[in-house]
């Protein structure tokens, strides 16, 4: 069986068309990045959607022009998105200012009169794109690529250059930075629901004949340029006759009537794609009407899961009561180990009855923990740890890629030992500080005997977290960069000699 044909990239397409003239590769491009465009378009000329389909020939037809130099773009996303802007500038410019004053002034009534999702986004769309444009080139593409087309975070890394946890912190931290920039727009919102309304509304379909249309244009446009240019250079070389001249101004003026004619065509086909866009408008409301509905359904659910949570860890606060587990709290020495701890004689906990009991107690935040290992859900466990790292120089690149692959290797130690985990219980736990706890357990992996480990506890915004340090550590003459961890007192994930 033949292994599948990779998925050429935007780079390979482009450069497909600057050489070979395939109409097919320059289709499959506004394909692809037709419905971004056209919906960028459409929110900065206000729904203007005959002005939004202009818009997105010219940004096809300026693609299409520059084929040869942006081959070489490392992001096509970013150039089509910042040429989109640039055209819808300078398409709202032309506008009369007294229709942008009317427009304004009803979008301001509007935005105070309703309260539905709806409301919010029209809210949000006029603002939305120059927003965008304040960002600084890779926060901006990072949005794109994972809110607008929807990649996930690795492919988000790999087009950026960094690793997935990498990609996951720029477009959190580029998420907020959007949504500040909003706020002093008056649109103000959480990242969580900037980041739905972005995935779900930012981008919608296109109509449907649009890109064949845009496609047939911007090709025509190009290759009238081209042959006119070609005519003109023959003639200045070989000195032609005043006839000649006439004969190919007569050819030039032949091919705007055509252009004319096709724009003609153009706009009796964006007509009846205004009636159809009427209807699909009717539709995408009814349709965030039952997205709203569904949306308190899911408000309810979590809040019901929140309260089971409650009970979980008022539950396991009475078990305790009732009946005090061979844990004892007391005081941290100057110079306790794990020497010092006696050993427990309870009995374990088995792995099948482990829950997330919550973050009340330190041992309901250990439970927590194991239980998220064991499940397989990382992306909870990377949230609940406390991350405590000792810089060295703190906007150091290469200090901070080493950081994240620190953070990267545990993960991956978590999911090796995700199978293997099979009981553990409580031995002691000492107090540290007013915020700190030390817990002292053993656990039991694999068949192998039990082993002691213990793991730092520290309350952070009323949750206990589990604590791993990370940083700089003297060991001998040099300097080693450790990662603490919960099997064991301590794993150096990367033994490297401090940069000069």
């Amino acid at each position: 069986m033949m292994p599948a044909a990779a998925t050429p990239t935007d780079a390979e397409l482009l450069r497909r068309y600057a050489d070979e003239r395939s109409e097919a590769a320059f289709a499959e491009l506004v394909r692809r990045h037709l419905d971004l465009v056209h919906s960028a378009a459409l929110r900065q000329v206000g729904g203007n959607s005959a002005a939004a389909a202009d818009i997105a020939q010219g940004v096809f037809t300026e693609l299409a022009r520059q084929a040869s130099r942006l081959a070489r773009h490392p992001a096509l996303v970013g150039w089509l998105y910042t040429t989109t802007h640039r055209l819808a500038v300078r398409q709202v410019r032309d506008e009369s200012r007294r229709q942008r004053r009317e427009r304004e002034a009803h979008a301001m009534q509007e935005s105070h009169r309703s309260t539905d999702p709806e409301a919010d986004w029209s809210r949000l769309a006029p603002v939305l794109d120059e927003a965008m444009h304040e960002l600084a080139e890779a926060d901006r593409v990072a949005l794109l690529l994972r809110h607008f087309e929807h990649r996930p975070f690795a492919d988000v890394g790999a087009r950026l250059g960094l690793s997935e946890n990498a990609a996951r912190m720029r477009v959190d931290r580029a998420l907020d930075k959007l949504r500040a920039k909003l706020a002093k727009r008056g649109v103000t919102s959480t990242s969580t629901a900037l980041a739905v309304a972005l995935a779900g509304t930012a981008v919608a379909a296109a109509p449907a004949t649009l890109a064949s249309s845009i496609t047939t244009a911007a090709l025509a446009a190009t290759a009238t340029a081209t042959s006119t240019f070609g005519i003109l250079s023959v003639m200045a070389s070989t000195k032609l006759k005043v006839t000649t001249i006439t004969a190919v101004l007569a050819a030039a003026g032949t091919a705007l009537v055509l252009q004319h004619q096709a724009g003609n065509q153009l706009r009796a086909d964006n007509t009846d794609l205004q009636r159809r866009v009427a209807q699909l408008t009717e539709e995408a409301q009814a349709a965030r009407r039952t997205s709203a509905r569904h949306a308190d359904e899911l408000a309810d659910l979590r809040q019901s899961q929140a309260e089971l949570l409650r009970l979980r860890g008022e539950v396991s606060a009475l078990r305790r009561a009732a009946h005090p587990p061979q844990a004892t709290v007391g005081k941290l020495k100057p110079t306790a180990t794990t020497a010092d701890v006696p050993p427990a004689t309870g009995s374990f906990l088995p792995a099948e009855t482990w829950a997330n009991v919550g973050d009340a107690t330190p041992e309901d935040a250990l439970q927590s923990f194991f239980w998220r290992v064991r499940q397989g859900r990382h992306d909870e466990l990377a949230d609940a740890i406390k991350w405590d790292v000792n810089w060295r120089k703190e906007g150091d690149a290469a200090e901070r890629e080493l950081v994240e692959k620190s953070i990267t290797d545990y993960m991956d130690l978590m999911k090796r030992v995700q199978g293997s985990l099979q009981s553990f219980r409580v031995s002691r736990v000492l107090e540290a500080g007013d915020d700190s706890r030390r817990v002292f357990f053993d656990t039991q992996a694999g068949g192998q005997e039990a082993s002691d480990s213990n793991l730092e506890m520290r309350l952070v915004d009323g949750r206990w977290k589990p604590t791993l340090r990370l940083g700089w550590q003297k060991v001998g003459e040099k300097e080693v960069f450790f990662t603490s961890a919960v099997f064991g007192p301590k794993i150096d994930l990367a033994d490297q000699t401090p940069p000069p």
